[in-house]
């Protein structure tokens, strides 16, 4: 890549001691994961431009799709690209259209779902002999989303962000005995 855009355009100026520099024993490598992308080069369009699909048959409800396998796909990779370095999945989550009953209650089974399809790859890569040390899941509580404001919903505990206050979803009850039990069926 560094060829292909030197050719093209203005690159950076890389010396030899600025791996030296930067090159050091990382404590663990953080992943963040939510979705998988096809990506496909459009030749015609300069300097490098892509056409983006979400893959997965089931979208969240900010459009982005549902493929848990490709979790496992980027845990191997990053273990083969990366050996003997210790793997935290540091953001891996979902948003759906959550909405608290008039009993205080939210049920979320999608993101339940959600949730256990993709730590059943992680474990799956754990087999594998993927360093998979932790695993946190985005977020606890629903919150403000850089691009989206409060409109999404991706915490294990949902916000009514007028009257501030809280209420536990089911999938924070599920997560809770997720942990507890160090183990989920699959």
């Amino acid at each position: 890549m560094l060829d292909w855009y030197s050719r093209r355009m203005t690159t950076p100026d890389i010396r030899p001691s600025d791996l030296t520099a930067i090159g050091c024993q990382v404590d663990f490598l953080g992943v963040n994961n939510y979705f998988a992308l096809q990506a496909k080069w459009v030749p015609i369009r300069f300097p490098l431009e892509l056409e983006e699909s979400y893959i997965g048959e089931y979208r969240t409800q900010m459009g982005w799709g549902i493929n848990p396998e490709a979790m496992y796909e980027l845990l191997v990779r990053v273990g083969r690209d990366c050996p003997g370095v210790d793997i935290i999945i540091t953001e891996n989550g979902a948003s759906f259209r959550d909405m608290i009953s008039s009993q205080g209650k939210v049920e979320d089974p999608y993101r339940i779902d959600y949730l256990r399809t993709y730590l059943a790859q992680v474990h799956r890569a754990i087999q594998a002999g993927v360093g998979v040390r932790g695993y946190f899941v985005w977020t606890l509580m629903d919150n403000f989303e850089w691009a989206f404001g409060c409109s999404q919903r991706f915490g294990l505990v949902y916000t009514d962000y007028s009257m501030q206050k809280r209420a536990v979803k089911t999938s924070g009850y599920w997560y809770r005995e997720v942990v507890t039990t160090n183990g989920v069926d699959l």
